[in-house]
């Protein structure tokens, strides 16, 4: 995969450790599919589950210290306040729910959608 000057600096830590993890992705994905290079964006959106998953990435990159250069839109998981009117919530899933929700609130993610 080719790569820009800019993008190997990244790619090597020199802008940061949390920006050089997200460079890494998006390389070892671009390798997968055989990309001759990556693109430039103006829009992203992640589709966050709010799963263990999602919180643990976002907190990683929230710690390294990464920002979203183009702050994406994100899903909602699911309607919190549904299931909590409901009774079908405990309290890890609130827990989880609101980890997620902030640490993609952190990096820059625009959320459209409130937690109580």
């Amino acid at each position: 995969m080719d790569l820009t000057t800019e993008e190997l600096a990244i790619l090597n830590g020199h802008q940061g450790e949390g920006a050089s993890i997200a460079m890494k992705i998006l390389v070892g994905i671009g390798r997968v599919f055989d990309a001759p290079r990556l693109v430039p964006i103006r829009r992203a959106h992640v589709a966050l589950s709010n799963q263990e998953g999602d919180t643990w990435f976002a907190e990683k990159l929230q710690k390294a210290g990464a920002k979203c250069l183009i702050p994406p839109t994100v899903n909602p998981g699911f309607c919190m306040d549904f299931f909590l009117s409901k009774g079908l919530l405990s309290n890890e899933d609130i827990d989880s729910m609101r980890r997620c929700h902030q640490a993609y609130k952190n990096l820059g993610a625009q959320m459209n959608y409130n937690y109580t």
